[in-house]
């Protein structure tokens, strides 16, 4: 499939709690490819502890960033744009489009 995975309107695929306790982040070893990362997210790089606001509970959840898009690729059957986060929280995954970064995501205080 190369159908974005944001194709339905900006809202974000979030799945089970269940299904996301199977992902694990697993950050870059590479300091170069986490710039950018951080470079192309605002600051976000694979493995970062977050916050992520979730639509369906309204309140700010704690999360990992499973996936930092620094380029664009192919990522469980869709192509994903430069700048996505793909973030577990105990809502389930959550795509977030660069443009959203800014309100969805932020630092674990």
């Amino acid at each position: 499939r190369t159908r974005s995975s944001m194709d339905h309107g900006g809202s974000h695929d979030e799945v089970p709690s269940s299904a996301a306790s199977l992902h694990k982040a697993t950050p870059p070893t590479d300091t170069a490819q986490q710039e950018a990362q951080r470079k192309a997210t605002g600051g976000y790089a694979t493995g970062d502890r977050v916050q992520v606001y979730s639509n369906s509970k309204k309140e700010w959840l704690n999360a990992v960033v499973l996936e930092a898009f620094e380029t664009r690729r192919e990522a469980d059957g869709y192509s994903v744009p430069v700048g996505t986060l793909k973030v577990s929280s105990m809502a389930g995954i959550k795509w977030i489009r660069q443009d959203q970064v800014v309100s969805t995501v932020r630092k674990r205080s």
